[in-house]
């Protein structure tokens, strides 16, 4: 079985797509700055919480309906989610 990665779950949101990414990292600052120079439209950082990789799959799983692609979400969830994680 494999242990949990202690770290942090992160959201962000591309309101332009209206879609929120629900990811997981070790050091948020340097995947949100990735991110942001691989995506050609803005994106914001809508919460970023300590963590483990465990967290982040309950949450892909707890809102796998609103899944588009990959770990990016419909953005309708992020009132909710923003509450769950308490950010």
């Amino acid at each position: 079985m494999n242990r949990p990665v202690s770290g942090f779950v992160y959201l962000v949101h591309c309101p332009s797509a209206h879609q929120v990414k629900i990811g997981f990292s070790v050091d948020p600052q340097d995947r949100y700055l990735d991110l942001e120079r691989t995506i050609p439209v803005p994106i914001c950082m809508v919460a970023c919480v300590p963590g483990t990789t465990i967290d982040e799959g309950v949450l892909h799983t707890k809102y796998s309906q609103f899944r588009k692609k990959g770990e990016w979400f419909s953005d309708e969830i992020i009132p909710e989610l923003v509450e769950i994680v308490g950010a």
